[in-house]
């Protein structure tokens, strides 16, 4: 069992257990098997995974006889182990890996189908054919493109949608109706390293604001299209045909229409906005963040621990 606890990563526990069996004894060696179990569970992350592992062995002992330097008959008992064998597999395995945001590339794709049959009919005997060809494209809708980058300490400024902000999300997937839950997004914070002649440690950037960040602006373009045609002859002729296209736009940004976060102010703004504000600040890794006795508590204000609905 192991326990470990960090300001970082929250507080670990790893529970393990183990079973060994003699399943035969040859002269004094033993072969065994072994089994075990365990897993990781973590204050912040969760469940992560369980594990299972196996193994073969053997141990025993053995003697050595000769004699000792007066010449009486003496004996060496030693003891030996060998491994036949060792392997683990992940039984379960929930640890999410978090999606970094990256560049995402406007595309345009095109696809046509077309489909012919051909059949024919005389003295009771009928013979047909049919023929299939389909062709799919997709390119890039420029092949030059600027994207501005924005950290935490300029995110005041990356108020353009076609910007990429330093932000990551938890758990992040698609959203359906049996997955209701919108991944979790946060700020990378940069970690700084300072060691100088009467101070060192290391600093962490934070924001002054709560502010929205989204992906960067982009449009995908899909159209597709298909064309059938039927000949048949016999008693009668006959023509027929079909066509069908259709056209998907999808778009990935900023989130605007019909977002009530955005009726609430919030934001990330300059320092400029008033002599006492700063739009972000270095604190010491760990540092707690100090408050005015008279000024309520944001975090008590905003509910602490509880989930926030905006309606």
């Amino acid at each position: 069992m192991g326990l470990t606890a960090d300001s970082k990563e929250g507080i670990g526990f790893s529970p393990s257990v183990s079973y060994s069996k003699k399943i035969a004894e040859t002269k004094g060696f033993s072969t065994l098997i072994s089994n075990g179990l365990g897993t990781n569970i973590n204050s912040r992350a969760g469940f992560k995974a369980l594990t299972y592992n196996v193994g073969l062995s053997t141990k025993g002992y053995g003697t050595i006889k000769g004699k000792d330097e007066n010449g009486n008959e003496a004996s060496l008992r030693t003891n030996s182990s060998h491994s036949f064998f060792s392997g683990s597999a992940t039984l379960l395995n929930n640890s999410s890996i978090s999606c970094i945001p990256r560049i995402e590339y406007p595309m345009n794709t095109h696809s046509f189908t077309f489909q012919a049959s051909v059949a024919a009919e005389g003295m009771g005997a009928f013979a047909g054919a049919s023929f299939t060809g389909y062709h799919s494209n997709q390119k890039l809708a420029s092949n030059l493109f600027s994207t501005p980058s924005y950290g935490i300490a300029y995110l005041d400024k990356g108020k353009d949608k076609n910007g990429l902000l330093d932000f990551n999300r938890e758990k992040d997937g698609s959203f359906t109706k049996e997955k209701p839950n919108l991944p979790i997004p946060f700020l990378t914070h940069d970690l700084f390293s300072v060691s100088g002649q009467g101070i060192g440690g290391s600093y962490q950037l934070f924001r002054g604001d709560v502010g929205v960040v989204h992906d960067k602006k982009t449009k995908n373009f899909s159209s597709g299209n298909s064309l059938g045609v039927e000949v048949g002859a016999g008693n009668a002729f006959r023509l027929g045909g079909d066509i069908h296209t259709n056209i998907v736009n999808s778009y990935t940004g900023k989130w605007d229409d019909y977002n009530p976060t955005l009726d609430l102010n919030v934001g990330f703004f300059s320092s400029s906005n008033g002599a006492e504000y700063e739009s972000h600040y270095f604190k010491a890794a760990g540092e707690a963040s100090p408050y005015l006795l008279n000024e309520e508590n944001v975090f008590t204000a905003t509910g602490q621990g509880m989930p926030l609905n905006f309606h």
